[in-house]
């Protein structure tokens, strides 16, 4: 686990997470929130969910431009892949 959190992909991708989640509050919550503070959320759905938003984050990762997020990139995904 150590390794895990002072990898710089890692890194990113938490702070990406997390900066998606300000922005996007009602559509994209974490895995760990999810499970922690939303009981209406199964665990299974937790997880699943949880797998969709490591999607996500690794392709804006991947894509990102002189280490910046196309954050119309990351609407349209959100869109298209948590809400409804």
């Amino acid at each position: 686990m150590r390794d895990t959190v002072r990898d710089p992909a890692y890194v990113r991708r938490k702070a990406l997470a997390m900066d998606l989640e300000r922005r996007f509050p009602d559509h994209f919550i974490p895995r760990y929130p999810m499970v922690m503070f939303h009981p209406e959320i199964s665990y299974a759905d937790a997880l699943r969910r949880g797998a969709e938003r490591e999607g996500i984050l690794s392709e804006l990762d991947a894509q990102r431009t002189r280490g910046e997020v196309d954050l119309d990139r990351a609407q349209a995904l959100i869109a298209e892949r948590l809400t409804g």
